[in-house]
């Protein structure tokens, strides 16, 4: 099995699978998105998948690089000037992943009962983009994948 250092597609192919959906469309119109779209409609979200690190001592061929561990970023973007808006989208984002066996990632195994761990949450208060004056609320958590049939 060759390693899997391009992850992230796939990781990011099912968070935007799982997060496109009508009840979270409905309180963020301007959408999903792994790039911010120009016009933009607010409030949206916003998530980046990296390639944290690999666990090469894991999984069934160790040193293989078949276990990668992403970190996924997920913004939630508001022209609100107070936080509740941005606060709500990121915990029903949180919500609809946090649903066991939702995160289905092709070529790989979701290596926890719950599909993240070592949840952090950010304010990172008003920001500038495009011109226009947004909130922003961030959740950081990590996923561990496992290739299949690695």
């Amino acid at each position: 099995m060759s390693p899997s250092y391009a992850a992230p597609a796939p990781v990011s192919a099912a968070v935007f699978a799982v997060l496109n959906v009508a009840s979270l469309l409905a309180i963020a119109p301007g959408g999903v998105h792994n790039v911010i779209p120009q016009p933009t409609i607010y409030p949206l979200v916003f998530f980046e998948v990296s390639n944290a690190k690999q666990l090469g001592g894991f999984g069934s061929s160790p040193g293989h690089g078949d276990v990668p561990e992403c970190e996924l970023r997920i913004h939630a973007l508001s022209e609100q000037q107070n936080v509740s808006e941005a606060q709500a989208i990121l915990a029903l984002c949180i919500n609809l992943l946090y649903v066991p066996g939702t995160l289905a990632v092709a070529g790989y195994t979701v290596c926890a009962g719950q599909p993240m761990t070592g949840l952090q949450l950010l304010n990172l208060g008003d920001q500038l983009i495009a011109g226009v004056v947004c909130h922003e609320e961030v959740a950081m958590l990590t996923l561990v994948v496992q290739q299949t049939g690695a």
